[in-house]
């Protein structure tokens, strides 16, 4: 069966914002597919099942994850699943944010490489996010002339993505704290590129031994730190 690819040309209609926001109400069975762009999906009721080729996990209201361009995804056993998909173009999440990647949960969910990243939020976080989703859908849709619709646009989609950057920051769990420490060292190795650093910068950074910080640097990323 040939793959099912989702491109670029279906859904971004303006070059200079490479951005849909799509609410799937409701949310059908999908066989696996990708996309040429980022996706962002958010859960705002029902139940289903999210699978890849990697295994599969349970959907329910405040599901969020964050699937990379090229990454095989689907649904399955879909029971008045209700979503919202946020379509990114790759230059969208290229831009300089300044001191956004500085957040670790920015990394964890939204810097993966071929890894589906999840998070769920509680009720009070959903309720912050779904007016969120439907101002940005609103501002994408608005097609008049002079309006800055395409500025406040991105500008939801920024407040979106720290705010759920923010939230994985909270959740008290732990592979999320883990993952918190892994990408806390990703990001200040992003920063420091330049300088030549070392094994004990890193477990500084991490607050982990070195023999921890390898294992689960590469379970991570599936490369050793250094």
């Amino acid at each position: 069966m040939k793959d099912t690819i989702l491109t670029e040309n279906s859904f971004f209609h303006e070059p200079s914002l490479q951005l849909k926001v799509v609410k799937r109400d409701p949310e059908l069975p999908f066989r696996l597919h990708s996309h040429e762009f980022n996706e962002l999906v958010i859960v705002t009721r029902g139940a289903g099942t999210h699978f890849s080729k990697n295994g599969e996990f349970q959907l329910g209201g405040g599901s969020v994850f964050f699937i990379p361009p090229g990454v095989q995804h689907g649904y399955k056993d879909v029971k008045d699943l209700v979503l919202y998909n946020i379509l990114i173009g790759e230059d969208m999440l290229a831009k300089n944010f300044l001191d956004l990647s500085d957040l670790p949960g920015f990394n964890a969910l939204f810097k993966t490489s071929g890894i589906i990243s999840t998070l769920l939020l509680n009720p009070t976080q959903l309720s912050e996010v779904i007016p969120l989703l439907e101002d940005m859908e609103k501002e994408v849709d608005d097609q008049s002339y002079g309006s800055a619709s395409k500025t406040l646009a991105y500008a939801y989609l920024l407040n979106l993505i720290i705010l759920l950057s923010r939230f994985y920051d909270e959740t008290p769990r732990e592979s999320n704290q883990m993952a918190h420490r892994i990408w806390s060292v990703m990001a200040f190795m992003d920063k420091n590129k330049h300088r030549n650093l070392t094994t004990g910068d890193l477990i500084g950074i991490a607050n982990m031994s070195t023999s921890t910080l390898n294992r689960y640097f590469k379970l991570a990323t599936g490369l050793s730190p250094i």
